[in-house]
């Protein structure tokens, strides 16, 4: 059995070019092999609109926030968060696509495989992002990944319904879970 390939940024980059990847179709590059991500349900969705918006309003002026778009570590790893925020740049990006050095938080929406998000903190961690989040749709909380330290983060806690953070990455802004989640829905 030979050695697996690894497909590069730029592989892929031209197979969503050529159409080989549908516009659309959630996928990811991670250690050079694309995978299938985890279709969205509307927990899903709801939140993400609801950081966007949030997220956006409390960073105007001072941070750049992208939605599922490229962060590329290096060729081979080049995950698609749900939420980045990226420090300013004279160009807002136009010229060269942002790297983990560029990231202030990143916050991944878990609706369906919290698992994977959880892998991805070594994946963001390596990277030295500063600061990670997990919104946990299914058990209403948000896990909050702060200090990497060769690989792993050394700061890792979990926040429920009525709980709030500080977050380093937004200037030391308390954040509640409900900022993050959404009010309780009544069952």
């Amino acid at each position: 059995m030979g050695t697996p390939y690894r497909f590069t940024y730029d592989d892929y980059a031209r197979m969503s070019e050529d159409g080989l990847i549908a516009e659309g179709e959630r996928t990811g590059l991670v250690n050079g092999e694309i995978v299938c991500m985890t279709p969205v349900g509307h927990r899903h969705v709801y939140v993400v609109d609801l950081l966007t918006a949030l997220l956006g309003e409390w960073t105007h002026g001072r941070a750049v926030l992208r939605v599922r778009s490229p962060l590329v570590f290096n060729g081979l790893e080049v995950p698609h968060p749900d939420l980045t925020l990226l420090r300013p740049h004279a160009d807002r990006y136009r010229t060269r696509l942002a790297g983990p050095w560029d990231a202030l938080p990143i916050v991944e929406v878990a609706d369906s495989a919290p698992s994977r998000d959880l892998e991805k903190a070594v994946q963001y961690a390596r990277a030295v992002i500063p600061e990670y989040w997990i919104a946990d749709v299914n058990r209403e909380i948000v896990m909050v990944h702060l200090t990497p330290v060769g690989g792993e983060y050394t700061d890792v806690r979990e926040y429920a319904r009525g709980e709030s953070f500080v977050s380093p990455a937004l200037g030391g802004r308390e954040v509640r879970v409900e900022n993050v989640l959404g009010p309780a829905v009544e069952t």
